[in-house]
């Protein structure tokens, strides 16, 4: 069975691992995968993934972690404060960083 988790946080928004460090978290809870999606910012993606990347070649390929490219983004409707989860986004995008820094910003 792949376990997963879907909606993860890192310390580069307000979470309490680095991204790292989630990394190592989730081999140690036997998942098969984790999104990382952190509060409207990708900073953590390439951390996470070349991480997880470098230890599946330095193990067993068959027991690989996938880490999932994601963003929480806040944004707000009807007066109140939604957050969208997105998963498997194009987080190198250009069109995609520049939304992202433009709302940051």
């Amino acid at each position: 069975m792949r376990i997963v988790d879907l909606h993860v946080h890192s310390t580069k928004s307000d979470g309490s691992f680095t991204p790292t460090q989630l990394v190592d978290y989730a081999i140690e809870k036997g998942l098969s995968a984790f999104a990382l999606t952190d509060h409207d910012t990708t900073e953590g993606l390439d951390e996470a993934i070349a991480y997880a990347e470098k230890l599946a070649e330095q193990t067993n390929h068959d027991k690989e972690l996938e880490v999932i490219p994601g963003i929480e983004l806040s944004t707000e409707y009807n007066g109140k404060d939604v957050h969208i989860v997105g998963l498997y986004i194009d987080y190198k995008s250009a069109f995609f960083r520049e939304y992202i820094r433009q709302f940051q910003d």
